[in-house]
């Protein structure tokens, strides 16, 4: 899935000897949101990490690994979409040159909702998916380690999820989730639902499962 820019999106940018975190912010966006122009102040440098969203507390360590990363457990239901920050990308630039290139460190899972009055969904499953995490560039296919995670992530309609629109959760990639069980809460009256079934997920895709 590609990444698309707003002017206000926040990055940490590391220089990759010296390793400390600076904010950048998009200034501008072209190519319909897929580039974007980062203003900010850091010390010149021959190769940068970079880090979606801005992390005040992320470090990049002398061999090229971020921590800090998180994949948040409680996440806001958007519609179409996902919350705004919840899924992480990096990035690097080698060679003197400046030009960036995000790759996306979680998955999504899709699902709609058919009932109701439904204001929270909760899915659940035998792996880690959400949490804090030490992500490492690799040639542009993120690898991650989960430091701090949950097997868990919950996300929240205050005024019900709308009947028919397709909704996002990110998590991290495991190859397989087993286990999943999904928790409705409609209006603190909570049904559980436990498909009890195991299904691929992967970096940067989308994976439906109702």
């Amino acid at each position: 899935k590609d990444i698309v820019w707003e002017v206000g999106d926040e990055i940490s940018l590391f220089t990759a000897d010296a390793g400390a975190n600076r904010k950048f912010t998009v200034e501008s966006v072209s190519d319909f949101g897929r580039k974007a122009v980062f203003t900010g102040m850091a010390e010149e440098a021959y190769s940068f990490y970079a880090l979606y969203p801005y992390t005040s507390g992320a470090v990049l360590s002398p061999k090229g690994v971020v921590s800090g990363v998180t994949i948040p457990v409680s996440q806001v239901a958007v519609p179409g979409s996902f919350m705004e920050g919840a899924n992480p990308a990096v990035a690097y630039a080698a060679n003197g040159s400046k030009a960036l290139q995000f790759k996306n460190v979680g998955a999504l899972l899709s699902f709609s909702i058919k009932e109701a009055n439904v204001t929270a969904i909760e899915i659940s499953a035998d792996q880690y998916i959400s949490g804090t995490a030490t992500v490492t560039y690799n040639d542009g296919l993120p690898t991650v380690n989960i430091t701090g995670g949950s097997k868990s992530v919950k996300l929240t309609a205050e005024s019900g999820f709308e009947i028919g629109k397709t909704y996002y959760a990110v998590i991290y990639p495991p190859n397989s989730l087993s286990g999943l069980k999904l928790s409705l809460t409609k209006y603190e009256a909570e049904t559980v639902v436990n498909p009890s079934f195991t299904f691929p997920v992967k970096r940067n895709s989308i994976s439906s499962f109702g």
